[in-house]
């Protein structure tokens, strides 16, 4: 099998310069942590620095923004009259029923106002999709998981 790096979201210039600096911090250090990366990317002549935002003010407001995100999904719908129930996202990120300029391009709606909305379900659907194609793509190769891959492949 031939392989390939790839760092998603970013051009295949980007992600061969991302791959090759991430290598090489892990040979050095036998393992890589994000501490050692903003360590190495802290020097401007890093290959990382400019992916990184220097500037402390926005910095500190997208990390805020980030802690935001980790409260919210954090929180989960639990039935209390069933202790075999199994806990669900109490709210789900997804793109905005209708174009307003208002509503920004994607945020959180709380789960349960998800069944009255068509659009809202589709979305839920397609991510549900791409998590199990993304785990099928993680763990397939695994033997032990080719009758759970079957099953995957039939849905997706």
């Amino acid at each position: 099998m031939k392989t390939s790096i790839v760092a998603r979201k970013y051009s295949e210039k980007d992600s061969k310069v991302i791959a090759a600096a991430l290598k090489k911090i892990q040979q050095e250090s036998s393992i890589i942590t994000p501490r050692l990366v903003v360590q190495s990317a802290e020097d401007e002549a890093s290959p990382l620095h400019k992916y990184f935002e220097w500037n402390n003010t926005k910095a500190a407001e997208r990390y805020r923004e980030w802690q935001a995100r980790s409260l919210i999904i954090s929180v989960y719908l639990v039935d209390s009259e069933d202790e075999n129930s199994v806990p669900v996202r109490a709210f789900v990120n997804l793109k905005p029923e209708q174009d307003d300029e208002f509503i920004p391009d994607q945020g959180y709606v709380f789960t349960p106002s998800i069944a009255s909305k068509s659009n809202y379900q589709a979305q839920v659907l397609e991510y549900a999709k791409s998590q199990l194609v993304g785990w099928r793509n993680k763990f397939g190769a695994y033997k032990e998981f080719f009758g759970v891959v079957n099953e995957i492949d039939k849905v997706a």
